[in-house]
């Protein structure tokens, strides 16, 4: 999954476990949902991280960005 895709999956997943949590906030898919949104957000914070260490590494090529060469640099 790319990381729009993931958070479009952690906004649903949220707003989904934010509903059902304070009616059946102990049935099992709602402990099944909340685990899946924990697991998407790991996703993200790993994908945040390795695009940092990405731009540390290669200020001019993370995330596609393309560098400008200045004349007489």
């Amino acid at each position: 999954m790319d990381a729009l895709e993931l958070l479009e999956q952690r906004s649903v997943l949220q707003r989904w476990v934010e509903t059902y949590t304070g009616t059946q906030g102990r049935a099992p898919f709602v402990r099944e949902a909340a685990a899946a949104l924990r697991m998407t957000e790991a996703a993200i914070a790993e994908l945040v991280d390795d695009a940092f260490w990405m731009y540390l590494a290669h200020p001019g090529r993370a995330l596609g960005a393309r560098t400008i060469e200045l004349e007489g640099e």
